[in-house]
């Protein structure tokens, strides 16, 4: 969940960081999907987003939300039938599309702090 005033891309770079110990920097968004009803009975929007990595070593941060984190083989993940198709398909369109990019915000101002652009 990206916090209260919290940008993406931050969000983006402390929830790897804490589920994962990764430590990583945010490069595009990748999907956005909207389910309902769902936690809570609520509306969720899903925002995917893609990031590089700046470290390898994994170190679960957080063993209440996250049971297990590891690297794979683009194709291991592929082949993996208990991979569900949709965490494929997001995957897919990564590899193969550039996703919406954080772009400049200088045509805004200098009051922008708050404010992330994606092209």
């Amino acid at each position: 969940h990206i916090d209260n005033l919290e940008k993406i891309s931050v969000g983006l770079e402390r929830e790897i960081y804490e589920e994962t110990g990764v430590r990583a920097r945010f490069e595009s968004i990748m999907s956005m999907s909207h389910f309902y009803p769902a936690q809570f009975g609520e509306s969720n929007l899903y925002i995917v987003c893609k990031g590089k990595a700046l470290s390898k070593e994994i170190e679960i941060q957080d063993s209440h939300e996250i049971i297990e984190a590891r690297w794979l083989d683009i194709e291991e993940f592929f082949e993996d039938e208990e991979i569900h198709e949709y965490n494929k398909l997001i995957v897919k369109n990564a590899k193969e599309k550039r996703g919406f990019n954080l772009s400049p915000k200088q045509f805004f101002g200098d009051n922008c702090s708050g404010f992330e652009l994606f092209t």
